[in-house]
């Protein structure tokens, strides 16, 4: 499900993701994280939109096409960061599509409409995102396609929160928690990717850096990534129309040395968006990725007030 990016000869992998039957069994990890030999770098990787399992119960309610569960993932970003550990960095994945279960929201940003009987505990928040039908458990696919065609019990919404969500965002504090003890700072990577075009038709940016309009990391942070990947020929805007969502906004406290920096990579640059696939670019976006960071990592490790040489990260159980 992820590791190389397959070449224009090989596409089984791929033709193999796009039958969404990846199925994530009771006893398995909704996550995987990519741990480095040694824990020498103050960075943290996220991906959780890239994820491509999907439960076995989901298919009972599900209703939308496999390619349109598809197009609403940043399909393949894990793969376009899955060298960062060479840097001494830590990658956390989500493994489950992001049409099943959201994890840049809330947990209690729940469609009360999608669940009967109505649940009690925790209490639907109706936000803007979930009235479009993009909460934490998404109403709808691609182009507004509908996802299920019956409402959940508040058993199976229960379930993906305690199984999916949760030890995602234990994970994700984890990692940024030994981190921060041990440098003294961290820095967070919250890796999206975006459609090449507004809904309008407007075109976005190679590059949309969120940081909350400066409440989740430190200034120099967002223009050190913005430097680099200006650097290498890529057009950067800051947080319009993608500011960083749940996850930017919860985890950014640059005041206690938590910083957070939402990236919005634009398909069009690694990706057939119409069929989900790799391009033949994705290569160039991938080695790019790999310098930018590295040389991200440098100044990262210079400002941290402790660098120490050799840490191991604790495993997962």
């Amino acid at each position: 499900m992820h590791g190389h990016i397959p070449s224009s000869e090989d596409k089984s992998t791929q033709a193999q993701d796009l039958t969404c039957r990846h199925i994530l069994d009771d006893s398995q990890e909704s996550f995987s994280i990519s741990y480095p030999e040694s824990h020498t770098s103050p960075l943290v990787f996220a991906s959780p939109h890239s994820g491509r399992c999907y439960p076995r119960a989901f298919f009972s309610a599900c209703i939308a096409t496999p390619l349109d569960l598809r197009r609403v993932e940043d399909a393949y970003v894990d793969v376009l960061f899955d060298d960062i550990p060479a840097i001494g960095a830590p990658l956390l994945r989500a493994l489950v599509g992001r049409a099943c279960l959201d994890l840049n929201r809330a947990s209690n940003e729940l469609d009360a409409h999608l669940i009967d009987p109505p649940m009690k505990s925790p209490r639907p928040n109706r936000t803007p995102r979930v009235q479009a039908g993009l909460g934490c458990i998404p109403r709808i696919a691609f182009s507004g396609k509908t996802i299920y065609g019956r409402k959940l019990t508040p058993d199976e919404v229960k379930k993906r929160i305690r199984t999916i969500y949760l030890p995602y965002h234990k994970a994700l504090d984890a990692l940024i928690d030994t981190t921060r003890k041990h440098f003294g700072v961290s820095f967070l990577i919250d890796c999206h990717s975006m459609p090449s075009q507004s809904e309008i038709g407007g075109n976005f940016p190679d590059i949309v850096l969120g940081d909350r309009f400066g409440g989740s990391c430190s200034a120099e942070l967002t223009q050190k990534v913005e430097d680099a990947f200006t650097s290498h020929g890529y057009s950067v805007a800051r947080n319009r129309p993608y500011a960083g969502g749940f996850i930017t906004q919860s985890q950014g406290r640059p005041e206690k040395q938590r910083h957070a920096l939402q990236i919005e990579i634009n398909r069009k640059l690694y990706l057939d968006e119409q069929n989900v696939l790799l391009s033949e670019n994705a290569k160039n976006l991938k080695s790019d990725i790999n310098s930018i960071f590295k040389e991200l990592n440098i100044w990262a490790k210079q400002i941290a007030p402790k660098t120490p040489k050799n840490i191991p990260i604790p495993q997962s159980q």
